[in-house]
């Protein structure tokens, strides 16, 4: 103010051009509000030295070094520029390594199907999210580090401003979304075990009695189940031989299968089959799923499945980029419409109250510092996607732990997010570190550091430790793991509940309960397998099904033939429904109806139907197995005596 009025008395053209402000003869150093009003507007529109020496702006030891403050900013010392640009160097090389590292990693568990490694990336991280939490805080780092370089008064406003609005909901959304994907996925597998339970528990006492006695006779020698009655294929020391092995297994039960082909049985047909009337069917009149039952096998589980989908992720993106963009956009016209109507109508203070930036609009191509408004905006922000942020990581801190170790990761990117987050505020609010160290180290490297080391924790390491070629350990103890101990496992009862436990930690239990579906199926009457084959297709083997196996269905030779016989037996308890019906509503037809009903024959269900199914079950365990083995093997080899 008073360097305006200073150079008000300097102009001599000015004071002696017979203006009607102020006349030189007449001129005193008033401190009236109008006279002060009139120097202020006066002073916003020449180039004034008080915008130049604003120790609030500059700190004092910055101005002797011959810094300058303008437009809210003061001048980054050489210090600043060469931090900025170490630190964009780094990251830039970062998010390229890692980026790089990930799309080979996904192209070789893409192709390489004979490679049974563990998969990091896609089972419970998601590639989509792990590629936009990196590129979005590269992208902050690009902005703002390459303001230091260029220059704070000189980089372009609008663009800065953007990334100043959308880094909170940008940075915040990541780590929601993590916390959530870690959340669905627990409760998506707790359901997963409960369909399953509820489908095993259905089974007659009888049954699991046979089962268990069956278990208790079984011998292992080399990792070949010796049991007359049971054909289960093991896993075998290497993979090459592993996967001839299959094929070998397939062509058999191919061919064995091929000789009881059954096809569909219109309701108008007699089906041609075993002795068994099927008046003695448990699944005539058998109680169905209830409302509850069937809302969580069909609409909750498609829920969490859409979830943890990168479907999901990309509306979330998408939803919060429209948003964001459009309250940009309209704060950006509300500050050009102040700043153009505004400079000969109100203060210096007036319109500084108003705008969003120092002395200038969003919208504009040149330099600009962040004013109270904007920093009101952001810490909205930051409230607003802070809390859902703190409520999501703690809450997915209470979920179990999983041998993927996502839990272990949020853990430790929240408390890199917390400290530097803290760091940030600190260096902002006190004032000699805002107007002197930002200028030498600036102050938002503390942000961009933070998400320096959340893409090495979530993306990095994942791929390049995590998602290793070979695991040693593992490798030392495959040929024994998936030759022996596999089926010494699955047909202990004590282990077989571990392995499941630890299935469902690494968010994988359908193939194990899947197995002891197909177990029940073989050792149940025929009667009962009418029940049981349904449930198996319809819970493990048909798309959208709540516990549906990873496998490709072509690679199953008899999958229609279990889907034809399924038909067949709904189309025959239809027919079978509808004759009861007949036979309590018309009198005249009852002994007809009841004739007809005892002569319909149970349709024949081979128990070999799901061995193929069975042995890819085997196939898919192994990987876990595996990791089970490692973390459990002492205990193994004493237990089940099997030497280490």
């Amino acid at each position: 103010m008073f360097g305006g009025l200073v150079l008000l008395l300097m102009n001599d053209s000015f004071i002696t051009n017979g203006s009607d402000f102020i006349r030189k003869d007449s001129f005193e150093i008033s401190t009236s509000n109008h006279e002060l009003k009139l120097i202020e507007i006066y002073s916003n529109t020449t180039s004034s030295t008080e915008i130049r020496n604003d120790s609030s702006i500059c700190h004092p030891i910055l101005l002797e070094m011959g810094a300058e403050s303008s437009l809210g900013l003061c001048d980054d010392q050489v210090s600043s520029k060469t931090i900025a640009a170490i630190f964009l160097f780094a990251h830039t090389i970062l998010v390229i390594v890692t980026l790089s590292g990930l799309l080979y990693k996904l192209w070789k568990l893409r192709n390489d199907i004979s490679n049974r490694e563990a998969n990091f990336l896609t089972i419970t991280r998601n590639p989509l999210l792990m590629t936009l939490g990196s590129l979005i805080g590269w992208s902050y780092s690009l902005v703002m580090m390459g303001r230091v370089l260029i220059g704070r008064k000189v980089y372009p406003c609008f663009l800065f401003m953007f990334v100043f609005y959308m880094a909170v909901p940008g940075l915040a959304s990541t780590i929601i979304i993590r916390c959530l994907r870690l959340i669905i996925l627990s409760r998506m597998n707790e359901l997963k075990v409960k369909i399953g339970n509820r489908e095993m528990k259905s089974v007659p006492n009888q049954v699991n009695d046979k089962l268990e006695r069956k278990y208790s006779n079984v011998v292992v020698d080399g990792g070949v189940v010796v049991e007359s009655e049971l054909k289960v294929v093991s896993s075998v020391t290497s993979t090459s031989t592993q996967q001839d092995a299959i094929n070998s297994s397939l062509d058999n039960v191919s061919e064995s299968e091929s000789a009881c082909t059954i096809s569909a049985i219109p309701p108008s047909i007699e089906p041609q089959s075993m002795n068994i009337t099927l008046e003695d069917s448990v699944s005539v009149n058998q109680p169905g799923y209830s409302k509850w039952e069937s809302f969580e096998r069909r609409w909750l589980m498609k829920m969490y499945k859409f979830l943890i989908s990168s479907k999901f992720i990309a509306i979330w993106y998408a939803s919060i980029a429209i948003i964001h963009i459009g309250i940009y956009i309209i704060i950006g016209a509300f500050d050009y419409f102040n700043f153009e109507n505004g400079v000969n109508n109100f203060s210096i203070e007036e319109r500084r109250s108003m705008s969003f930036v120092y002395d200038t609009r969003i919208f504009s191509v040149g330099g600009c510092g962040i004013s109270f408004n904007s920093v009101l905006i952001f810490v909205i922000y930051l409230a607003v996607y802070g809390i859902v942020a703190i409520v999501m990581s703690i809450y997915s801190f209470l979920v179990k732990k999983d041998i993927w170790k996502v839990k272990t990761e949020l853990i430790l990117i929240t408390l890199n997010w917390l400290i530097f987050s803290i760091l940030y505020g600190v260096f902002s609010i006190i004032e000699v570190l805002s107007i002197l160290v930002d200028y030498f180290f600036p102050t938002v490297a503390f942000i961009l550091l933070a998400c320096v080391i959340d893409t090495f924790v979530s993306c990095t390491i994942p791929v390049f430790f995590y998602q290793r070629s070979k695991n040693s350990k593992v490798a030392n103890t495959r040929q024994v793991s998936t030759s022996n101990m596999l089926s010494k496992i699955l047909f202990d009862k004590k282990w077989n509940e571990e392995f499941l436990i630890f299935s469902e930690k690494s968010y994988c239990p359908e193939n194990l309960m899947c197995w002891n579906s197909i177990e029940i199926f073989r050792e149940s009457s025929e009667k009962l397998r009418r029940k049981h084959i349904i449930s198996i297709l319809e819970t493990y083997l048909l798309e959208g099904s709540p516990l549906e196996l990873n496998v490709q269905r072509q690679i199953f030779n008899n999958f229609e033939n279990i889907t034809s016989i399924v038909r067949s037996i709904k189309a025959q308890e239809a027919e079978l429904k509808r004759l009861a019906e007949e036979n309590n509503k018309v009198v005249g037809t009852a002994v007809v109806a009841l004739q007809r009903r005892k002569s319909m024959k149970i349709i024949q269900i081979p128990t070999n139907l799901f061995d193929s199914i069975q042995k890819h079950c085997e196939i898919n365990m192994a990987d876990c197995f595996d990791r089970f083995y490692v973390q459990h093997w002492q205990k193994l080899c004493m237990e089940l005596d099997v030497e280490e």
